[in-house]
């Protein structure tokens, strides 16, 4: 059974008391891609996300000189082209990790995996969405900004799909500061 709009507020409401702000402290530093759930290897026996990060340090005086979040995410988008391995979610990932520590914030909200699932279950498809999208569907997405609906979306996706069971070990990991109850620290 989808959410009411008064369930979505109060797991909104929940996201913004256990974890709101800890999405706009990210850093190269704590890069998820660091430890990819699904890494590639090359011919070389090497993983991709080794590549990858090798790639971004060699490109990451550039990258932060970039003031505008959809500037970084393409150029970030570019580099990911020479490798093989790297989706949407790690360009997505490492433009946010690079931008924020310096205040380079989206203006829309980034749906990829988890937090496209997430949208669509509330009806909405798409790359990305102005914020007034969300909205429109609650008032209370108002009190975020574009990266913390993103995050928001990725996290409470299997509530917002109306699947009690996982919503409800969601709920209780976030609460215990243990998102998605899983270990690896991503819930997308």
């Amino acid at each position: 059974m989808k959410p009411t709009k008064e369930q979505i507020a109060e797991y909104i409401k929940e996201y913004l008391a256990y974890k709101g702000n800890d999405v706009m402290n990210r850093n190269w530093n704590m890069m998820l891609i660091h430890r990819l759930q699904f890494d590639r290897i090359d011919e070389s026996g090497v993983p991709c996300s080794k590549r990858w990060i090798a790639l971004v340090e060699q490109n990451i005086d550039e990258l932060k000189q970039l003031n505008d979040f959809d500037k970084l995410h393409t150029k970030v988008a570019k580099l990911a082209e020479k490798i093989v391995g790297i989706g949407p979610l790690t360009v997505y990932d490492t433009a946010t990790c690079i931008g924020f520590e310096r205040g380079v914030f989206p203006k829309q909200v980034y749906l990829n995996q988890g937090a496209a699932a997430g949208a669509k279950a509330l009806g909405i498809k798409g790359r990305k969405q102005p914020q007034e999208v969300f909205n429109i569907i609650c008032g209370e997405f108002e009190q975020m900004n574009p990266a913390q609906i993103e995050d928001f979306l990725c996290i409470y996706k299997s509530c917002l799909q109306g699947d009690e069971i996982k919503c409800k070990k969601v709920r209780h990991g976030l609460k215990n500061n243990n998102v998605c109850g899983s270990s690896r620290g991503c819930c997308c």
